[in-house]
């Protein structure tokens, strides 16, 4: 955004073509972290890219859009093409929001940890495993936080990991295997 005689006019670049690797490198990885159907503009320019590059150059570990499509971004290319082109026959045929269910109201007011306690989960992982009451709780004081902390989703999400390597190898050591995840 730029600043001119006190109003705000939003700068586009004007040549889309001639940009360097490094630019297309880093455009590819942007829209690759972000949500497609959000990033209309950006996959125009990514999709630009492609064909302005040399046919030796790889953008994100890919040679081709379709490559693009498929590998990074997980979708077709003919659905990334409907996206850009904004014909997507699936929203014309048929809204999947009308079948939604309404989201419930926020009747419980308990937290993780209160759930976990009032379910009677934490009084049989005290007798039975007491490391996965440790790793449950731990990942629920995190969820608990969500609101709070940005890093919590994190920790919550490394925790699942734990949790489901801990009951791997206990799996494991209860039928006397060996374990591969240590």
């Amino acid at each position: 955004m730029n600043s001119e005689n006190g109003v705000i006019v939003r700068q586009e670049p004007l040549k889309i073509s001639g940009s360097t690797s490094a630019d297309r490198e880093a455009r590819a990885q942007q829209l690759a972290n972000l949500f497609v159907g959000e990033m209309i503009p950006l996959l125009v320019k990514v999709r630009q890219d492609f064909l302005d590059k040399p046919k030796d150059e790889l953008i994100y570990n890919c040679r081709t859009f379709t490559e693009y499509c498929i590998q990074v971004l997980r979708y077709s290319e003919s659905h990334i093409r409907r996206l850009i082109a904004g014909h997507n026959p699936a929203t014309k045929k048929f809204d999947g929001s009308k079948n939604r269910k309404p989201e419930l109201a926020n009747e419980d007011s308990r937290t993780n940890v209160e759930r976990l306690h009032d379910s009677g989960f934490v009084e049989k992982c005290m007798k039975h495993d007491p490391v996965l009451l440790g790793l449950v709780l731990a990942q629920a004081v995190c969820l608990d936080s969500l609101d709070d902390d940005l890093e919590a989703i994190n920790r919550a999400a490394l925790l699942e990991g734990k949790i489901v390597n801990h009951i791997w190898n206990e799996a494991a050591n209860r039928r006397g295997e060996f374990s591969y995840f240590v």
